[in-house]
């Protein structure tokens, strides 16, 4: 996962650098009101293992005014064995829906995020074999609860942005899902 991650945030300095360099004196941050499309790609993680998921999230949303947005994310990620060839897990998916606070600043928009997510975990475990071939056993479970994060919206033009974010999805001594994360963000106003 720390590869993964490192990565991630090696392709987007380049980005992040340049960022600043587009400015024309628009008020991106102070936009009011409308949809936006967001996609990111980040390794979720949790306290049970170094190693994590490869996931990605589309976020629709809607900002009421500069301050306030709702904000919808629907995802899964890639089947994942952790270094073990007889088991197998992933995200078959997930949704949250989060009221988002945005602290508007010059050419960025800091952001909190605080909602409700539900996950459908998907594990595969080899159990042996016949005449046929390997025997898998599937299995899949659902956990849901709070959740919360934050993020900042690096504005590349006045309408689309590249996101940053960490996310606290699920928490729990069973089951604790974070995700740093790396997208971008187009506004349809």
């Amino acid at each position: 996962m720390n590869k993964v991650l490192l990565s991630v945030l090696l392709l987007a300095l380049p980005l992040v650098a340049n960022a600043g360099r587009y400015h024309r004196h628009y008020d991106y941050a102070y936009n009011e009101t409308g949809m936006y499309l967001g996609a990111n790609v980040g390794a979720f993680s949790n306290s049970q293992s170094e190693d994590g998921l490869v996931g990605a999230a589309l976020k629709i949303g809607f900002d009421l005014d500069r301050h306030i947005a709702l904000e919808a994310h629907l995802g899964g990620s890639d089947w994942e064995n952790y270094g073990d060839p007889h088991y197998e897990e992933r995200i078959a998916g997930f949704t949250g829906l989060f009221f988002r606070a945005n602290l508007p600043l010059e050419r960025h928009k800091l952001y909190g995020l605080l909602g409700y997510s539900n996950f459908e975990f998907e594990t595969s475990e080899y159990v042996g074999e016949d005449i046929f071939g390997e025997i898998w056993q599937n299995d899949r479970f659902e956990r849901s609860g709070a959740s919360y994060g934050m993020g900042l919206d690096l504005f590349l033009g006045p309408r689309s942005a590249i996101n940053l974010q960490f996310m606290r999805y699920l928490g729990g001594e069973a089951t604790d899902l974070n995700q740093f994360s790396v997208g971008l963000r187009y506004s349809f106003y």
